[in-house]
């Protein structure tokens, strides 16, 4: 997750065809998610906008995917944020229900 000129950067790992659209935790700097979507005809893609979307309350315009269009590892950029408006994404996606650390079980 970084900061950038036009918004907030997120690197994803995204497992496509799982049983719950779900934001599972951080792996390695990433934001690991489950999607219920295929990964064809962009299908996950949407799915995961739609998602993040809803979760960091902001327009799905909003997010768009920078780089790994057809990979499991995207970046995604949540543009139009203000520097307020990015502590508090940052602050939802690290208190969202359920939410835990891969890497650090005792997070």
């Amino acid at each position: 997750m970084a900061n950038t000129t036009k918004g907030l950067r997120l690197a994803c790992v995204i497992v496509p065809k799982s049983s719950e659209d779900r934001i599972i935790g951080w792996l390695g700097g990433a934001l690991k998610i489950k999607l219920k979507a295929a990964p064809s005809d962009g299908k996950a893609n949407a799915a995961l906008l739609k998602l993040l979307a809803r979760d960091l309350n902001l327009k799905p315009g909003a997010i768009t995917i920078a780089t790994g269009h057809t990979s499991r590892r995207k970046t995604l950029v949540c543009e139009g944020i203000g520097s307020l408006e990015r502590l508090e994404s940052i602050e939802r996606l690290e208190k969202l229900e359920n939410l835990e650390s891969l890497e650090n079980p005792e997070r």
